[in-house]
């Protein structure tokens, strides 16, 4: 009989906080979750350092909502209790998109960069013409 009477509590403590209005979630609210220190290295780095991220989210999905249901439990703002859930989401996104994003980096250095940088650019230099032979399209004299 207590099992059940520990369910129903259970169950109403946890339908206490959905009494408040839903809130809208827009998308500037997890721009800063996702390491973005790949984002000017082209697909084949991007890609990979997206895929870390995705993973530290999986991993940190449980740490992040322990932290913010504390500071929740504790009648903290909703402000500190998104930004403590962040932080420690990010705790998790960051060096997981990182670690996952640098090996593919270091490829793209070595054997795309230096190369490029070594050898001079892979675009074919247009012939400038010289200043004397520059004509006017109007005045074919000159």
């Amino acid at each position: 009989m207590h099992r059940i009477l520990l369910a129903v509590l259970a169950v109403c403590c946890c339908l206490i906080p959905m009494q408040g209005k839903a809130e809208e979630v827009y998308v500037e609210d997890f721009d800063g979750l996702f390491f973005r220190g790949y984002d000017d290295d082209g697909y084949f780095v991007r890609v990979p350092a997206g895929l870390g991220d995705g993973i530290g989210l999986v991993v940190g999905a449980v740490p992040a909502a322990l932290t913010a249901g504390a500071f929740h439990l504790f009648y903290a703002p909703e402000y500190q209790v998104r930004q403590a859930g962040g932080t420690a989401m990010r705790c998790f996104t960051y060096p997981c998109g990182f670690l996952v994003g640098l090996p593919f980096k270091v490829l793209k250095v070595v054997f795309w960069d230096a190369p490029a940088s070594i050898f001079g650019s892979t675009e074919p230099d247009s012939p400038a013409t010289p200043p004397s032979q520059v004509t006017d399209p109007e005045n074919p004299d000159k």
